[in-house]
């Protein structure tokens, strides 16, 4: 999803979520091996051939941050992942939260 369209989506869950209630949100960051691939759209954004054309958003170390002001963060992790792909070592990058949805 473009960012714009990442952000009406948290909106909606968060409207949705109980207060009190936890949400799990991962990120691909731009430490990924795929940010830079596929055709650019901007703002680290790019359109990637996988089953079809899909549009994959990278977010850097605290990008995301502003869109959880309205949420407490429990966890907020940044994760490297290295693993094996075609043969050759690449490193998956992410940003993740467990984010807590503040009472009244």
């Amino acid at each position: 999803m473009k960012k714009l369209d990442i952000k009406t989506a948290l909106s909606e869950m968060k409207r949705v979520l109980k207060p009190g209630g936890l949400m799990f949100v991962n990120f691909l960051s731009t430490a990924d091996f795929m940010c830079g691939d596929g055709r650019e759209l901007g703002n680290n954004e790019y359109e990637q051939q996988e089953d079809g054309l899909v549009v994959h958003s990278f977010f850097t170390r605290n990008e995301a941050d502003c869109l959880f002001d309205d949420m407490d963060v429990v966890i907020k992790e940044i994760r490297i992942l290295q693993r094996e792909y075609g043969g050759e070592t690449i490193e998956q990058g992410f940003v993740d939260y467990i984010l807590r949805k503040r009472q009244g």
